[in-house]
């Protein structure tokens, strides 16, 4: 687990196009670039043998009454799955947005993707609203919150 540098945008592409089927799940080129660049934003890879097989990227909100992080993207290589790569990022991610003073923490993921939904609720997830269309039409999010 390090963080992601600009040279890991073609492995993290990579990632991207072998686990989301839908264009509309996955996240472009320039999205991952900026998200790179961007001090406002916490993105790691998890590397295995040299090569990059994961990668995480999240961000914290300090304004307002109450300060909250967003588990803004996760995605592993389908030839590692079950191999806790996926919990590795997610946990790695959680602890940095809390360390940054995040409180409650959000996400979004398929309401059918059940095996990332069963990762999120056993770290502390659960479900509190659908966003219809997110996705491209016809393609709802289950966005999630874990409590501060």
């Amino acid at each position: 687990m390090r963080a992601a540098v600009a040279d890991d945008v073609p492995a993290i592409m990579e990632v991207e196009r072998t686990s989301f089927e839908h264009a509309g799940e996955r996240f472009g080129q320039p999205r991952v670039e900026y998200l790179i660049a961007s001090p406002r934003a916490q993105v790691f890879v998890a590397e295995s043998e040299g090569r990059v097989v994961g990668w995480a990227a999240g961000f914290v909100w300090l304004r307002g009454k109450e300060p909250w992080g967003r588990l803004y993207a996760l995605a592993v290589d389908p030839s590692v799955r079950g191999k806790k790569v996926g919990a590795r990022l997610m946990h790695h991610m959680l602890n940095t947005l809390k360390l940054l003073g995040a409180g409650r923490i959000f996400l979004e993921v398929r309401p059918d993707n059940d095996s990332a939904i069963r990762l999120y609720e056993k770290s502390g997830f659960v479900p509190c609203r659908l966003l219809h269309d997110y996705y491209g039409p016809g393609r709802p999010a289950q966005r999630m919150a874990r409590p501060a």
